[in-house]
């Protein structure tokens, strides 16, 4: 503070007026960087909500959970008339797996394309569906039905000399021939050079194991 020494009463005023005059001039300079000082130790002057954050961003949100993904199973491709095809479901990312199982889209199946229970377990119908005869076995998710999985499966007549398709002796057939004439996919009329045999070569520069 600046201070003048008083010469008398004419003095003492000037010298307070002069000291007042001072003061409120400091005050004004003084006040801008004290508020900047107050704003910024009270988080002040950004733009942050009013949720206690201050002016840094608002807390990021947690992430999405995992999506469902169920995928099925079948055997094989095919399954002759009246025999049964144990499919197999996997559900994950879901708090309750339970599913349930339908025949082209019929839950439970039906005598004309397949039935099927609740372990999954289809029996093929006692004839060809006809006019398709692959059918399609899905499993749908008990809490949400928009998720599901499914496979296909073919059913196949057996012929008029075989009453199943099991093996019941040793090389499969009385002859001991090794031969299985009960197969039903890979039958002779599939089985050719053209679709099987050796596909390509390369040269190799060690042993290989197979």
């Amino acid at each position: 503070m600046v201070t003048a020494s008083p010469s008398g009463p004419s003095g003492n005023l000037r010298s307070f007026g002069i000291a007042g005059r001072w003061q409120r001039s400091a005050l004004a300079r003084s006040l801008p960087l004290a508020a900047c000082a107050l704003l910024i130790s009270c988080g002040g002057g950004g733009s942050g909500s009013r949720n206690g954050n201050g002016g840094g961003s608002a807390a990021s949100s947690s992430p999405p959970p995992p999506a469902i993904t169920i995928s099925v199973a079948a055997p094989s491709a095919k399954v002759a008339t009246s025999a049964t095809a144990q499919f197999i479901v996997a559900v994950q990312n879901a708090s309750n797996p339970s599913v349930n199982w339908q025949v082209n889209s019929v839950v439970g199946g039906s005598p004309g394309v397949g039935l099927i229970d609740a372990t999954g377990l289809y029996t093929a119908p006692t004839s060809v569906p006809t006019p398709i005869p692959m059918v399609t076995v899905s499993a749908v998710l008990v809490a949400d039905t928009t998720k599901s999985g499914s496979a296909a499966i073919t059913v196949t007549a057996v012929s008029q000399n075989q009453s199943n398709v099991g093996v019941f002796s040793w090389h499969n057939d009385n002859s001991l021939s090794g031969a299985n004439t009960q197969e039903t996919a890979l039958t002779q009329a599939k089985v050719s050079s053209a679709a099987f045999g050796k596909l390509f070569s390369c040269a190799v520069d060690g042993a290989l194991y197979a």
